[in-house]
């Protein structure tokens, strides 16, 4: 339940609403922000996302811009992009957009193909034998 004050000439009224659709809380500083406006969550949450997980990804885009074949460290980021998918999903879900949260995993899904595109080691076995 909220609550609008309307300050008019020479009296205030008061109008409730009912606060049971989509709404996010921030605290700046002391003070709590009770967010109303879809536009304006999914931009928050993103920005927030984008702090948590910068720094993965630039972990990500410098390993595959290198030419080592380790392969165990593209697991490990597999493993962490998948953990973070889900952490998206679970905990974000509720106040993201579905359009904010399907460009969000497409990313995650491109870092994720890309990583497994280097992961793959192809070996070349020759037969040698007759052939008829």
């Amino acid at each position: 339940m909220g609550y609008i004050l309307i300050k008019e000439k020479d009296s205030i009224k008061v109008n409730s609403f009912d606060l049971s659709h989509n709404s996010y809380t921030i605290k700046l500083k002391k003070r709590e922000v009770l967010l109303v406006n879809q536009k304006i969550i999914d931009r928050i949450l993103l920005i927030e996302l984008f702090k948590k997980l910068n720094p993965l990804f630039k972990q990500i885009i410098f390993y595959l811009n290198e030419e080592t074949d380790d392969t165990e460290s593209a697991g490990k980021f597999l493993d962490e992009l998948a953990k973070q998918r889900t952490i998206i999903l679970n905990k974000y879900e509720k106040y993201l957009s579905l359009r904010a949260r399907e460009e969000y995993l497409k990313n995650i899904r491109f870092l994720a193909i890309e990583l497994k595109r280097r992961s793959i080691t192809y070996t070349y076995v020759e037969q040698k034998g007759r052939r008829r």
